[in-house]
């Protein structure tokens, strides 16, 4: 059996509450660890294997991740309580995303560890809640992305307070989460957390996907996520189709499905399934920086100058919000444009970028974008 048929196998039985074998060599263990600790699984192998011996210090470094899980995900769901009320306190419409609602669908809470908290919350209310949650639960302030804010709990939970869904490329993807709110209610009557309904919380799930995807790749996790909202039945299978052929993803939907099938429920294995298992176990988690920038050259359809260009001169959209001061005074623009050049000239990441974009062949890009245009992006 190969370390990937162990680590899914062993999924499952986590999942289950059952255990499974050890491998029968330390090479072999290691090489499970490993593949586990690429994608961020270290807990769901150590609950599989749960009061079996192992050989050197596995047994240690196992218990080590399955406590570590269980104690995260109560920091967690404690933070996420504390900010549920201070939010509703100040009045302010919120909805949680991500693990804070995917985790009710799994067994236990801790076997959908997560290492952040994500809200959404309305652009118009931004500030508001920052300097709530700043004022009231001592957070500190982060950096600030182009659609979300990162703050920090006093115990170190990390918050991302998101003010959109959606870039402004004007996809269809995009134009369909631009309206989210329009598929959200309050959790209970007078409440401001917000719930959202079911078919645009599983499109979020399939868009995050493969937002991930076109950068380098998404890890283990979301498939497990679609497989566990897959199990909630075929009832709500129309509604959820519905929005994936309005946002343009019914065809990555349908890939990435077969592949959570057949990781999770014994499904056939195609040869496209075999092509994403590859992509995504050799990505790890976030996927590689060198998947990210091929990925991202790809899909951008323009000629390595076009890309390196449109990477080192970005536009005002793009600039506005590394620099928040650019969104009261425009005319800075400039300025900043010429002090983010300088910051790039001593980045790491940002000679990386440009040694990979000038390596990468003609045919290469063809192949990843023959790659995503199979697997529907």
């Amino acid at each position: 059996m190969s370390t990937e048929q162990l680590l899914f196998g062993a999924i499952q039985a986590a999942m289950a509450g059952k255990t499974i074998e050890p491998p029968a060599t330390e090479e072999e263990m290691q090489a499970l660890y490993q593949l586990a600790k690429r994608q961020d699984m270290t807990h769901l192998l150590a609950a599989a294997l749960q009061g079996k011996p192992l050989q050197g210090d596995m047994t240690a470094s196992l218990h080590r991740q399955y406590m570590t899980a269980i104690f995260r995900t109560e920091q967690l769901c404690a933070e996420l309580s504390s900010l549920t009320q201070a939010l509703e306190a100040a009045r302010i419409p919120f909805i949680p995303l991500k693990g804070a609602v995917l985790r009710a669908l799994y067994p236990e809470p801790w076997l959908r560890a997560s290492c952040d908290i994500d809200v959404l919350v309305h652009e118009r209310d931004l500030e508001a809640a920052k300097t709530h949650l700043i004022g009231v639960l001592d957070y500190t302030e982060g950096k600030r992305g182009p659609y979300d804010l990162s703050l920090h709990a006093p115990g170190g939970v990390h918050v991302e307070l998101h003010f959109a869904l959606n870039t402004a490329d004007g996809t269809p993807m995009n134009a369909l989460l631009s309206r989210v709110w329009e598929y959200a209610s309050p959790a209970l009557e007078g409440a401001y957390r917000h719930v959202l309904a079911d078919e645009m919380l599983y499109f979020y799930h399939i868009a995050h996907m493969a937002k991930h995807f076109v950068h380098g790749g998404c890890g283990v996790r979301p498939f497990l996520d679609l497989y566990l909202l897959e199990q909630q039945g075929s009832a709500l299978r129309e509604k959820r189709d519905a929005l994936l052929v309005e946002g343009g993803l019914m065809r990555f939907a349908e890939t990435v499905r077969a592949v959570a099938a057949h990781w999770f429920a014994a499904g056939e294995q195609t040869p496209l399934c075999h092509e994403v298992e590859q992509f995504i176990l050799s990505g790890g988690t976030y996927g590689t920086r060198e998947g990210s920038v091929k990925m991202r050259q790809a899909t951008s359809g323009k000629s390595k100058l076009r890309f390196l260009f449109s990477r080192i001169f970005l536009s005002y959209d793009g600039i506005k919000y590394m620099y928040p001061i650019l969104q009261r005074h425009r005319w800075l623009t400039p300025f900043y444009e010429v002090r983010r050049w300088f910051s790039l000239l001593f980045s790491r990441s940002a000679r990386r970028l440009l040694k990979r974009t000038v390596r990468a062949g003609k045919g290469e890009l063809s192949d990843t974008r023959a790659f995503l245009t199979e697997v529907g992006l």
